[in-house]
């Protein structure tokens, strides 16, 4: 059974970045308190990333759902309307997992700096 969290991998491939880059974002998020790193008993090898109780605080008030207002708007709609709305739903989850993974990012060009050419 694997422990509870997430991997670095799973964080890089969700966010479609390189694990170098994922690893940046994920130490400053731990210096920040809102995630923890911490290793697998099953599997020491295996670093699990854990959101802290901080970070689920910044992840509620930082969420586009508000959860009472989101339980209203279901509410409102009759059993058809819902049943339609989670067909709608699956349907859409299933043609983005038949489309695969995210490209991977590409390199970024720097500007060339303007001026006289030389």
């Amino acid at each position: 059974m694997r422990a509870p969290g997430v991997t670095l991998g799973e964080v890089a491939d969700h966010l479609a970045l390189p694990r170098s880059s994922a690893s940046v974002l994920v130490k400053d998020l731990a210096r920040r308190g809102f995630v923890r790193r911490a290793r697998d008993r099953a599997d020491e090898r295996r670093l699990a990333l854990l959101l802290t109780a901080k970070g689920a605080e910044r992840v509620a008030a930082d969420s586009v759902l508000d959860p009472a207002r989101l339980d209203a708007a279901l509410g409102a709609l009759d059993a058809s309307e819902r049943e339609a709305l989670v067909d709608g739903l699956e349907r859409i989850a299933e043609a983005g997992a038949a489309a695969g993974p995210p490209p991977a990012p590409r390199a970024r060009r720097r500007p060339r700096p303007r001026g006289r050419a030389r």
